[in-house]
């Protein structure tokens, strides 16, 4: 009898072609597995150690679980996602993490890294998160919801863009937190927010002394009660800002834009305070 469900033929070439195709796409599935096995390989052949020296960049790394001690040094993770990886318990040293994407990133510690151009939406702090001499140059940087208190040394903000647009809530990444700026050797604060974009920015009490603020715009910021002392904001464009109550006491404001600035109770320097009757709203 013959069979009614015949094996449709297929042409030996296509058979081939198809052949060739799932060969193809199997092995760049394997090529991509092997990667990324040899990637959770070594974190777990190394947990408490170290890992140095190697190339991550470009890959996809937002899978992985750091759940023990484990620290990175002179590695590369540019262009890498990074995507809600919690690194509270890792350790970075002298790695380069440029254009990567830290999209609900847990900070741990960084150490002397490269972290220009990053994006992060949202992204975490712990008591334990640490950035010292690291450089967030031309990054941009949104909502951080963590409020803890950690340490903050030698690190550069330059041109950071907010990542949420004009026409949001403005939320300055940490500045808005109960951040420690720590004196390098030299007794002076390193904190570098220069030519960044501060506009509209709620830092109402927020502990700014000694930082770097050279050419930020910062028109229209709420500085209520804020402490700058020591700031330099040498050719910032202050128009607007409420500094009601602000110690500005030793800063620089040497071509600093203070138009339309509210300075009352304003501590420019000791002890020289600006009384209550002393309008200077819009002067």
């Amino acid at each position: 009898m013959d069979n009614k469900y015949k094996t449709p033929e297929i042409d030996n070439g296509k058979e081939k072609l198809i052949g060739s195709n799932l060969d193809s796409n199997q092995s760049k599935i394997q090529d991509e597995i092997q990667c990324d096995i040899s990637v959770e390989t070594e974190l777990l052949l190394n947990q408490c150690g170290e890992i140095a020296d190697r190339d991550f960049s470009g890959k996809n790394l937002s899978h992985l679980n750091f759940a023990q001690e484990i620290t990175f040094i002179n590695c590369n993770f540019s262009n890498c996602n990074l995507a809600e990886l919690d690194f509270s318990s890792v350790t970075f040293k002298n790695c380069n993490f440029e254009f990567a994407c830290f999209n609900d990133v847990t900070f741990g510690k960084f150490i002397s890294c490269d972290l220009r151009g990053i994006s992060a939406y949202q992204f975490f702090v712990t008591e334990s998160t640490v950035l010292i001499k690291c450089d967030f140059t031309d990054s941009t940087l949104g909502l951080c919801p963590s409020d803890y208190e950690f340490c903050i040394l030698d690190v550069k903000f330059e041109n950071i863009t907010p990542y949420f647009s004009d026409s949001e809530i403005q939320i300055i990444p940490f500045l808005r937190m109960n951040v420690s700026f720590v004196k390098n050797v030299n007794d002076k604060f390193d904190a570098d927010f220069s030519n960044s974009s501060l506009m509209r920015a709620n830092l109402q009490g927020a502990n700014l002394e000694g930082v770097n603020l050279m050419g930020a715009n910062l028109s229209g910021a709420n500085l209520i009660n804020a402490n700058l002392e020591g700031a330099n904001l040498e050719g910032a464009d202050l128009e607007g800002v409420n500094l009601m109550g602000a110690n500005l006491s030793g800063a620089n404001l040497i071509n600093a834009n203070l138009e339309g600035a509210e300075l009352r109770y304003t501590i420019l320097s000791d002890p020289w305070i600006f009384l209550p009757e002393w309008d200077f709203i819009g002067k």
